[in-house]
């Protein structure tokens, strides 16, 4: 099962994960997962997974932009 860092809720598939992600937390003001600043809009967040400074950050990156799927690093999301 794969966790989303935003809400804790659990999918069995990563694209299902993904298209959680996209669909109830890509909403006007957007709080990173993992550093909890925050963003006005998806661009200046997808900037600030871009360019961050660690594998965590960009895995979460690959997970949004679905022609980088293959890329992600499944352990990251997997639940306990």
């Amino acid at each position: 099962m794969f966790k989303c860092p935003f809400c804790d809720r659990k999918f069995e598939r990563l694209f299902s994960l993904s298209k959680h992600i996209r669909y109830n937390h890509i909403y006007g003001t957007i709080k990173c997962p993992y550093c909890n600043k925050e963003f006005e809009n998806f661009e200046e967040f997808r900037i600030h997974l871009e360019y961050g400074s660690d594998e965590i950050h960009l895995n979460l990156l690959n997970l949004l932009t679905s022609r980088h799927l293959k890329y992600v690093d499944k352990k990251i999301f997997l639940s306990d």
